[in-house]
């Protein structure tokens, strides 16, 4: 899987404008960078390693 995630700590050096028009989303929150980061990354790993289809099999005994 490949991805293009970027992360930054600002958006006042994004066009949003351009980056919506594109497609792409951008998001500024006031929690904390390092969390939001994490968690970002865990949902990747998760695709990535396919977590959610191994459960489905499991859970059938496959």
């Amino acid at each position: 899987m490949e991805s293009n995630l970027k992360v930054w700590y600002r958006v006042d050096n994004i066009d949003v404008e351009a980056a919506t028009k594109r497609g792409i989303i951008v998001a500024n929150v006031i929690y904390d960078v390092a969390s939001i980061t994490e968690h970002a990354i865990a949902l990747l790993l998760v695709c990535w390693r396919k977590v959610i289809e191994a459960d489905k099999n499991i859970r059938r005994g496959v």
